[in-house]
């Protein structure tokens, strides 16, 4: 289940690369992996609520050991954040609804 888990966030993160003009959009598997790595150990660092700010410096280091700069790195890793939490709070949503109209209220 692991490692379905982390192929599907590095392939996820690879077609979010896309959306991107060069260089991010240039960046191959590898380097969505590493990026992953980089969010993954980042992301343990306690910080504020949310991960802000520690979640886009992350991404940003991890773009970076491919030559992205640290601006374009940051952008990218707000909008990911953003995509993340934008996935979490639909799926907790879609679990919440299900269980209301399943009678399964809490």
């Amino acid at each position: 289940a692991t490692a379905l888990i982390w192929t599907l966030s590095g392939v996820g993160i690879y077609v979010f690369f896309q959306a991107f003009g060069a260089p991010v959009g240039e960046l191959g598997p590898l380097a969505a992996f590493a990026v992953l790595s980089a969010l993954v150990v980042g992301v343990a660092i306690p910080s504020g609520p949310g991960n802000v700010g520690i979640f886009h410096w992350a991404a940003a280091f991890g773009l970076g050991m491919f030559g992205v700069s640290e601006s374009e790195g940051l952008l990218a890793g707000a909008i990911l954040h953003l995509l993340v939490v934008g996935c979490n709070v639909g799926f907790g949503l879609l679990g919440w609804l299900g269980a209301r109209a399943g009678g399964r209220a809490g």
